[in-house]
């Protein structure tokens, strides 16, 4: 995604969240073996972080809707409307939550970026960077128990 960042970069008018969900999806399709194997860092943008974890955070209420008896027809409905999205970030889940390496890093030169950090959805991260971020303005909310093993 780096490469996909710096393309985003230099041509915003066609960024997109659905290209930017595309273009990772098949990064890291391709590259899945090394980043479980810690061989490879995925390297993100605040942003597209934020991005994921609001687009992940609506299938988890999908599938909250999927856990209530009550809405199964409401839980049906929400999936048939959007089936290739929602498929597209079950698979990313997949991958982030086995992710053992991370890069989070702003491509602004002017300043930090204030965007909020939640690496929540990052299990088993033994390896995280962080640049050009600014951390005074909003906790970083992560993988509690976790946070022993990073270096």
């Amino acid at each position: 995604p780096s490469e996909v960042l710096r393309k985003e970069e230099e041509e915003e008018e066609d960024w997109t969240p659905e290209r930017y969900l595309q273009e990772l999806e098949a990064f890291l399709e391709a590259n899945a073996a090394d980043l479980y194997g810690a061989k490879r860092t995925l390297k993100l943008h605040p942003r597209g972080l934020e991005l994921l974890n609001s687009r992940l955070g609506t299938l988890d209420s999908l599938s909250d809707l999927n856990s209530s008896e009550q809405n199964s027809l409401e839980y049906i409905r929400a999936y048939v409307a959007d089936i290739n999205d929602h498929q597209r970030l079950e698979r990313i889940q997949s991958v982030l939550v086995r992710l053992s390496k991370l890069k989070l890093a702003s491509l602004s030169k002017a300043r930090r970026d204030p965007t909020p950090i939640d690496l929540t959805r990052f299990r088993f991260l033994t390896s995280l960077e962080i640049y050009k971020c600014d951390l005074s303005s909003h906790p970083v909310a992560g993988p509690g128990g976790a946070w022993p093993q990073l270096r």
